[in-house]
């Protein structure tokens, strides 16, 4: 038989305990989402055993070493710790991931094959979870699902950027991708950032969808035009370099050039 005083105190209880840790509200909003539910905060809920222990595993993979391959069937998802790593999809780089991002959560069903294929770029130190044991820390944390949420928006996103970048010119594509991979992975220099050697010609001609021949033309366009730098084929970007590569975007897309 229905109790209504039951009810209101279960109900009750139940915004108590949301309410100790944010407003039923505010977890709806955007900003709320992505910091409280990032992929850092995931890894430090993952590898905290004082509510809900699950096994952990810390892997490291050499250069080159495939963590999974597409179309395959996997029990295990993965936070990055150290190192950059590739996604493939049918021989194409669709995007690239590092330092605290997750690997094949939102393929995260038991019987569900992945849909990249993982390549560490260099060496890479992973910790591995089951996605069983994942999943069921998730929905017995209150709020754990947002973190799934959280990474399949971060993931679709990127694919929808990527997606964006095909709507516009060769030139201003290789540009705007070298400066966001610059500002993602660059390493620090006198005056600057240095891209990342493993960034090579065919690995981003490969991303972006154009010859390495080309790729190299453009870079040589945009190193005599000031925009980079190259030295023993790696790309270095300084702050006079970004100055006039975000000028000569705004002259190209405005939109494209206030993401950078």
């Amino acid at each position: 038989m229905w109790n209504q005083d039951s009810t209101n105190q279960a109900i009750t209880k139940r915004e108590q305990g949301v309410g100790k840790q944010m407003s039923y509200m505010a977890l709806f909003d955007k900003d709320v989402i992505n910091e409280k539910f990032s992929s850092g905060k995931l890894l430090n809920e993952l590898l905290n055993n004082q509510t809900y222990t699950i096994e952990k595993k810390k892997i490291t993979l050499d250069k080159n070493e495939i963590l999974f391959h597409e179309d395959k069937v996997h029990d295990y998802m993965y936070i990055i710790e150290s190192g950059i790593c590739a996604a493939w999809k049918q021989g194409y780089i669709t995007g690239f991931l590092s330092k605290d991002e997750v690997v094949g959560m939102h393929d995260i069903l038991g019987n569900e094959e992945s849909s990249l294929t993982i390549q560490a770029l260099t060496q890479v130190v992973v910790w591995q979870f089951t996605k069983k044991q994942v999943m069921s820390k998730l929905m017995y944390m209150q709020e754990g699902l947002f973190y799934l949420y959280h990474d399949i928006k971060m993931f679709n996103q990127g694919l929808l950027e990527k997606e964006m970048m095909q709507t516009v010119g060769t030139k201003e594509h290789l540009l705007t991708t070298l400066l966001k991979l610059g500002k993602r992975y660059g390493e620090p220099c006198e005056d600057g950032i240095k891209l990342p050697k493993i960034f090579t010609r065919r690995i981003i001609s490969n991303y972006v969808g154009i010859t390495s021949e080309h790729v190299s033309y453009l870079c040589r366009v945009f190193v005599k035009e000031g925009i980079i730098e190259s030295h023993s084929n790696q790309i270095f970007i300084t702050e006079a370099n970004l100055e006039a590569a975000c000028d000569m975007l705004s002259t190209m897309n405005p939109v494209n050039a206030s993401t950078i």
